[in-house]
């Protein structure tokens, strides 16, 4: 996750807000097509089993890229937090649903 947001974090530099936006969606899309296996053992992972400071520090940095995206045009906390895991939903859903055939 680490090595995900240090690489998209420049890429989205100089995006307008709609572009990033998609720009993140489809790489992300496409990092967890290319490692399947790891993208799908790690989303089987309960909430409740994600202890390691670590891995909850790199999941604060990704949903707060998404969250500083939003906000460019969502102005309630309420509708930004459920636009974020609407876009999340559909992206995870894209996911499992070419990954698995």
């Amino acid at each position: 996750m680490r090595k995900m947001r240090a690489t998209l974090t420049p890429l989205l530099v100089g995006k307008t807000c709609k572009e990033a936006v998609l720009y993140l969606s489809r790489t992300s899309r496409q990092l967890a097509l290319n490692n399947f296996l790891l993208f799908y053992f790690v989303i089987s992972i309960p909430t409740s089993e994600r202890k390691s400071e670590e891995i909850r520090a790199e999941i604060d940095g990704l949903n707060q890229i998404w969250f500083s995206l939003l906000r460019t045009f969502i102005d309630d906390s309420d509708q930004l937090i459920v636009v974020s895991q609407t876009i999340r939903a559909q992206i995870i859903g894209e996911i499992m649903s070419e990954g698995t055939g």
